[in-house]
């Protein structure tokens, strides 16, 4: 059969409104914190003031005599389950047990008839700490005496990575010319409009309910089945509209979400939780600082030969995905170019800080400022221009890249040109006053990539009767 033309779909290519557009500028679209049930309980949760500490004891007695509270919950509530994004790295309880590892790790939870009441009662909670020594460097915690973050990760190791494509000895023996250099980065918090916000129901028959503002429902729906040590029919996340999460910040099962259900659980009544602002930028989940370390090798013509990188992140507390988030930026450090020879080493080193994972390309941003750094060194130094230099590494529709990436569609030359025309490239690039410039940089991500189970979407159609 031959496949039409792109012109001759009703529906593929072409332009249809977003079918949540109008509630959402309108104002009616319910978020998670617009939502409210008979009966319903508000829920807060109590932080630690310390890096590192050990738990000597938790007294709730006074929070729970305050006129108003109706339950609270610790460690012990819970079945001591570690859950996590990948079986080698899950190192969460649903609140810290035997220690705290950052400022913000949460401790304890309190549900009450208000929010004051609930605040009121987190400052009664009394909680013994023996603070330990804290490291907040990765360097340094990776060091021979370093404090340890975590008793079965000796060294402070996280996760590690090391693939090589091709022959990069081969390919930098080649090279005419070699560009390297360190680059850091810093870390980067979501502060979305919409704070964290979840409602956790536990019924009578012994099944979970839970509202919440996530943007990846079935990765919330597995990791509450095992951190609470149940089967998953038992679970069901009801997603929200999401007010911003910029990929990966509203992406895991939180303390709040446990608790939430926890404590539904305790009084028989749905339980509210939400954060404040200050929470959000305290927690966890922030896009990995990194030093990074990279080399890349090219003939005179500019025809890239070889390209290496030592990756070293400060990964926080806690693993959150940073399994894959060590993967992604050697899988893709190539893409948009086509490099014949890569070698990538990665490690994500567990310090007390606020942990990191997933934000806005998922550790790729990273890897590719420092590449399009050297590029742009490259073409400086080779005296080519900077889009030229790209354009003639570019990789086309249908390559396969040394790491096996098949390219069904790939519109970077497309987009390229697009650029040079909008920006006037050919009018500026080098001809600008003292003090302007103008300049580019490139990167790209594969699409259609099956994660994990219940990533995927589908649809389906009941017939009835009438």
């Amino acid at each position: 059969m031959t496949p039409k033309a792109e012109g001759d779909y009703a529906i593929i290519g072409k332009p249809f409104p977003k079918k949540d557009a109008r509630i959402k500028a309108t104002g009616d679209a319910k978020y998670a914190d617009d939502l409210a049930f008979q009966g319903m309980l508000y829920g807060k949760l109590l932080r630690s003031p310390h890096p590192h500490a050990l738990i000597r004891r938790i007294d709730t007695v006074r929070a729970e005599n305050l006129p108003g509270v109706r339950a609270v919950v610790t460690s012990k509530d819970f079945p001591g389950i570690k859950f996590g994004n990948m079986p080698r790295t899950r190192d969460y309880l649903p609140l810290a047990g035997d220690k705290v590892r950052y400022i913000g790790d949460e401790v304890a939870a309190v549900a009450a008839v208000d929010e004051d009441t609930a605040e009121e009662a987190l400052d009664l909670i009394d909680v013994e700490y023996e603070t330990l020594p804290a490291v907040f460097d990765p360097e340094e915690a990776l060091n021979p005496g370093a404090p340890q973050l975590h008793s079965d990760h000796p060294g402070n190791i996280s996760a590690e990575t090391v693939f090589e494509f091709g022959d990069t000895a081969k390919g930098f023996a080649q090279a005419e010319h070699i560009e390297e250099g360190v680059f850091e980065t810093q870390p980067i918090k979501q502060g979305m409009l919409e704070p964290h916000a979840c409602i956790g129901l536990w019924d009578e028959t012994g099944k979970i309910t839970l509202w919440s503002c996530k943007m990846s429902p079935y990765v919330v729906w597995r990791q509450l089945a095992m951190g609470l040590g149940i089967e998953l029919n038992k679970v069901r996340v009801i997603q929200t509209y999401v007010g911003g999460g910029f990929s990966g910040g509203k992406q895991e099962a939180m303390a709040m979400d446990f608790c939430a259900v926890m404590l539904s659980r305790k009084t028989r009544r749905p339980v509210k939780i939400v954060h404040t602002m200050d929470e959000v930028l305290a927690m966890g989940h922030m896009r990995h600082p990194m030093k990074i370390s990279m080399k890349i090798g090219v003939k005179k013509d500019g025809t890239l030969c070889a390209m290496s990188c030592k990756l070293l992140a400060n990964g926080g507390a806690y693993s959150s995905i940073g399994q894959l988030s060590m993967y992604l930026p050697g899988a893709l450090l190539n893409l948009p170019y086509r490099i014949p020879n890569v070698k990538y080493e990665a490690q994500r080193v567990y310090t007390n800080n606020g942990f990191c994972g997933a934000l806005r390309g998922h550790t790729v941003p990273q890897a590719c400022f420092a590449r399009e750094s050297l590029l742009d060194a490259i073409a400086e130094k080779l005296h080519i221009d900077p889009i030229e230099l790209r354009l003639k590494n570019a990789l086309q529709a249908g390559e396969t890249t040394p790491n096996g990436f098949y390219l069904g569609t790939f519109g970077f030359n497309d987009c390229v040109d697009k650029v040079i025309e909008a920006s006037g490239w050919r009018e500026k690039y080098g001809k600008l006053p003292k003090y302007r410039g103008i300049g580019i940089g490139c990167g790209s991500l594969v699409s259609g990539a099956r994660l994990m189970g219940h990533s995927a979407s589908a649809a389906q159609v009941n017939i009835h009767e009438d």
